[in-house]
């Protein structure tokens, strides 16, 4: 059961061990409570169309508060040849 006072999903995926100190000193705002409380709402909610105004609600949020989400993340390769001298 997600603990959304505690933070919500975020603490769900990258919750510390036992003995460790908390997410980098996260403290959680508002707006992220809110929507955790949506995506926790939404997916609890069989009726589409209150499921639709839900997410609806949730996508503005998190619009208004996260303009720009990077999807894709640069991937680098390289190789190293045993005995270079770089």
């Amino acid at each position: 059961m997600l603990d959304l006072d505690a933070g919500g999903i975020r603490d769900e995926m990258w919750s510390p061990q036992p003995g460790e100190t908390s997410f980098f000193g996260w403290q959680v705002s508002d707006w992220e409570r809110e929507i955790d409380r949506l995506f926790v709402q939404g997916a609890q909610e069989l009726d589409e169309e209150k499921r639709k105004m839900i997410y609806g609600e949730f996508q503005q949020v998190v619009q208004e508060q996260l303009p720009m989400i990077f999807w894709v993340n640069e991937v680098a390769m390289m190789a190293v040849i045993e005995g270079s001298m770089w």
